[in-house]
């Protein structure tokens, strides 16, 4: 297959849409264009990326029938319909409604993960980094909300969970701002260090630690509704026989 040809530019298409969705995996990529951003957890924004992955898909199937006679070209279509499918799959699952973890996987616990393995070679990435950390409280606001869909629809995390959780929460705020969000350093010899020093304490002090602890007050409050161990699987959750089988083909 040819290096430019409709089907790499289509995978590319598809490839920055879903950067687009989620900035995080392209910083963890290198890609610099990404690091001032943070995702959109909301249920809206999820259902945004599901009618572009859909676009995408539909034309993935209407180069399958122009260009059927290339091995390379078959693949990276395959690959385009794969891929579009499983985080279709994976959005319908609506994990965020349910799942609360104290490890680096997902909701607060990754995003703080992932701001302090940050690294700053230059001032531009200081900016960046400064940008990314001020959309940081609204990116928890909207996860929580995520859980109050999902306590809307019967679906409660597992109690365990939520107990760990809280208890990071609890020491990640200890000490006022969590130390993830202020723990990278300034460029060496930048001489905007000290102001954007400041100005990230406060932002991580003002506006994300207040986010944070409204998210571990509001899994305090699921608690009691929390699903038991013996209940911590996709089946016990309305609905969960469906879930179940979409988590099934979209890890297949």
């Amino acid at each position: 297959m040819a290096v430019d040809s409709p089907a790499r530019r289509l995978a590319d298409t598809l490839v920055d849409r879903l950067l687009e969705a989620d900035p995080l995996a392209g910083s963890s990529l290198g890609l610099r264009k990404y690091d001032a951003l943070v995702p959109d957890p909301s249920a809206e924004a999820e259902e945004r990326l599901l009618g572009d992955l859909a676009a995408i898909a539909a034309q993935a199937d209407d180069l399958t029938v122009d260009n059927a006679d290339s091995a390379g070209h078959a693949a990276t279509v395959d690959a385009i319909r794969g891929s579009c499918e499983r985080r279709r799959l994976a959005i319908e699952m609506g994990l965020p409604e349910f799942s609360v973890s104290a490890m680096p996987f997902l909701g607060p616990p990754m995003l703080l993960a992932e701001l302090a393995r940050t690294t700053l070679p230059d001032a531009q990435a200081a900016a960046d980094y400064l940008h990314r950390v001020r959309g940081c409280a609204d990116w928890i606001t909207g996860i929580t909300r995520r859980l109050d869909d999902g306590a809307a629809r019967g679906r409660f995390p597992v109690g365990s969970l939520l107990d760990a959780a809280v208890a990071w929460a609890d020491r990640a705020l200890a000490g006022g701002a969590p130390s993830a969000l202020t723990g990278p350093a300034a460029p060496a010899g930048w001489d905007g260090a000290g102001g954007w020093r400041a100005e990230l304490e406060q932002v991580a002090a003002e506006e994300t630690a207040p986010a944070l602890a409204a998210w571990r007050a509001r899994l305090a409050e699921l608690r009691p509704h929390a699903r038991g161990d013996d209940a911590a699987g996709l089946a016990a959750l309305p609905g969960g026989d469906e879930l179940y089988a979409k988590a099934i083909a979209a890890h297949t």
